[in-house]
């Protein structure tokens, strides 16, 4: 049954495909991060360019059976991590040396781990950082980030020029970066 382009379910897909690019986006520095962990010494940048784009169709093919509201970067590397399995396979095949299944596995739950340390740990600085700003501050962020409002829209309510809400929240985010880089640091 051929569903219109206004009907619920064409909305729904939409946005679970609006989502899942939005997600994709975002893992994308990361999970290349991930793919070079596994495949030292058994690749290339450009093997791991191959793996994380083979990673990328599958994702967005596979796009559907992602369950809203979990963890994507987890489901996007266990994608990868069968891509690089793969990977190290063929290469194996061609006579290249590569590590076994063992130490693969042992790679990826070594890199999952810290990647998600890493990821709580800037959380946590962001948090904090954010936590210190002025309350006009986090309700710009606030407005912008979570309700996705635009930051033209909120200048010409609030009766600012765009530009300048612009240079803004720019200098926010720089504050916000020099912030958790220092905690980071600590």
């Amino acid at each position: 049954m051929e569903h219109s382009p206004d009907s619920p379910a064409a909305s729904a897909r939409a946005l679970a495909e609006a989502e899942t690019e939005r997600e994709l986006k975002l893992v994308q520095p990361v999970l290349h991060a991930y793919v070079g962990s596994l495949i030292l010494g058994g690749g290339d940048a450009e093997s791991v360019a191959d793996i994380v784009q083979e990673a990328n169709l599958l994702i967005w093919d596979k796009r559907e059976e992602y369950a809203t509201g979990t963890n994507f970067k987890a489901w996007a590397f266990r994608i990868a991590y069968f891509k690089a399995l793969s990977h190290r396979r063929d290469a194996s095949r061609r006579g290249k040396f590569v590590f076994n299944d063992e130490l693969l596995l042992q790679l990826a739950s070594d890199a999952e781990d810290r990647f998600q340390n890493e990821a709580n740990a800037r959380g946590e600085a962001l948090s904090a950082c954010v936590a210190e700003l002025p309350p006009e501050q986090r309700e710009l962020l606030e407005q912008h980030y979570l309700d996705g409002v635009s930051l033209t829209d909120i200048a010409y309510r609030g009766g600012r020029k765009p530009a300048a809400l612009h240079k803004t929240i720019s200098r926010i985010r720089l504050a916000l970066r020099s912030c958790v880089n220092r905690r980071l640091g600590e």
